[in-house]
């Protein structure tokens, strides 16, 4: 489902904190998708090619699993050397409201996610901006179809199948140009 399709077009412009939550709400009525919450993960096995999984809600059983953690509720912040002593101010993507917050001050956005960009294509415009990632970030050509979705998802399944964690989800789709 293109994420154009659930924005109102009377709108030039939308929060992610808004856009975001109702895409997936009317994802899942789309297509039907039964959706468990809160449910704690309390065990996964795998028993005759199916997993099983163990829930503080009920038993789930499936031929994959995909570990998709993080949310808006509960950022991800990662502990560097120095932030104790670092005197400005440090935001989540979720606290992100407008660009115009931070007109005239200087920026550095985290990262090489899709989130990352789209906030430095916006603060960029009014502030003074750096771009600080681990690694070069790669650019897709392209859509991101069915076919690239299942190379991502067989790249993602041939690392843990080697013994290898996940890599983060933009090292499977890349980024949009």
């Amino acid at each position: 489902m293109a994420f154009e399709e659930t924005l109102d077009k009377a709108n030039a412009t939308v929060q992610a904190s808004i856009a975001v939550p109702r895409y997936f709400a009317l994802y899942k009525q789309k297509f039907g998708i039964r959706v468990f919450r809160p449910v704690k993960v309390e065990n996964v096995y795998l028993h005759n090619d199916r997993f099983y999984i163990d829930s503080s809600k009920t038993l789930f059983s499936a031929m994959g699993i995909i570990n998709a953690t993080g949310t808006w509720e509960n950022p991800y912040i990662p502990a560097y050397p120095g932030a104790n002593v670092f005197m400005g101010e440090q935001l989540h993507t979720k606290d992100f409201k407008t660009a115009d917050y931070f007109k005239g001050k200087r920026v550095v956005v985290v990262g090489a996610g899709i989130s990352a960009i789209q906030l430095l294509d916006q603060i960029s415009k009014v502030a003074t901006t750096f771009w600080v990632t681990r690694r070069p970030p790669v650019f897709r050509e392209g859509p991101f179809d069915d076919v690239a979705g299942h190379k991502a998802v067989a790249m993602v399944e041939e690392r843990v199948r080697n013994g290898l964690l996940p890599s983060s989800v933009v090292s499977v789709t890349g980024l949009p140009l």
